[in-house]
């Protein structure tokens, strides 16, 4: 009962910190939330995620809404040769990954670095803006698990920008976002993220998320603090097993302003 209470308490003083301004660079409205995000998502949107990798990934995927994005890459997970549970619960992470924005001709390239020791975890994005000017990042991300329902997360993106152009630390503030997901039961799961988009607007995002054996179901509701424009998705998972390897498939589908926005991905972790 003191577990359920504490659980409670967190919740709330969490959900009355994410009044204050955040703020993210993308958002997956189809996704269970940033606290529980894999894969690529993880990278986009809360690096310290890497740290619960169970397995090499390779993949990539898009997003078509406004904005297009295309990423791909390969993700290494607790460096295996290194790691042994029975010695230590201290791993380590990491990645590069590709993000190309089609509109605005650009190329990111991420360097992913996450650690994890129980039940805190953490990681850090380098960030490499190919462009003109080029320009340089880091992206800081926190995450715990208490008693194996609550799931929490801190991003803040874009702590550091550098631009080669001028050689010095570009003005900008820094994008901050806070997440939480807590699991009911086993298949289901509740999401809340905060964050502020590019327009500076602060936006609320509510998410279910439902697995029944290799399915996965989506739900998700995001609104800005005005209440004028709300923006409901969905989205649909599957994953496999083939010779020991699990692959997955994710698609997504949304609607802002009248118009419909579709993402998918793939996965193979091995």
């Amino acid at each position: 009962m003191q577990k359920r209470q504490l659980a409670l308490i967190v919740i709330f003083i969490i959900s009355t910190m994410a009044i204050v301004s955040l703020a993210s660079e993308l958002s997956y409205q189809s996704n269970a939330g940033a606290a529980v995000a894999c894969g690529f998502d993880a990278v986009l949107n809360n690096p310290a995620a890497l740290s619960q990798l169970k397995g090499r990934l390779i993949g990539g995927g898009y997003e078509f809404l406004g904005t297009n994005k295309i990423v791909i890459g390969y993700l290494e997970p607790g460096f295996s040769e290194l790691y042994n549970p029975r010695l230590s619960n201290f791993r380590l992470a990491g990645g590069l990954t590709w993000l190309y924005l089609p509109e605005a001709k650009q190329n990111h390239f991420y360097y992913t670095i996450a650690f994890c020791t129980k039940p805190v975890y953490g990681g850090i994005n380098l960030i490499y803006r190919k462009g003109n000017p080029n320009s340089y990042g880091m992206d800081l991300a926190i995450g715990a698990n208490w008693f194996e329902n609550l799931i929490t997360a801190l991003v803040v993106k874009d702590l550091v920008i550098w631009s080669d152009k001028s050689n010095s630390l570009v003005s900008n503030k820094s994008l901050v976002r806070l997440a939480l997901t807590y699991r009911f039961r086993q298949p289901l799961a509740v999401s809340f993220d905060a964050f502020t988009s590019s327009d500076k607007k602060t936006n609320l995002s509510l998410g279910v998320e439902y697995k029944k054996t290799s399915w996965c179901f989506r739900g998700g509701l995001g609104v800005d603090t005005t209440f004028k424009q709300f923006i409901p998705s969905l989205g649909l998972g599957y994953s496999g097993l083939k010779d020991n390897n699990h692959y997955s498939l994710d698609l997504g589908l949304c609607c802002q302003e009248g118009k419909i926005g579709h993402s998918a991905s793939f996965n193979y972790v091995f």
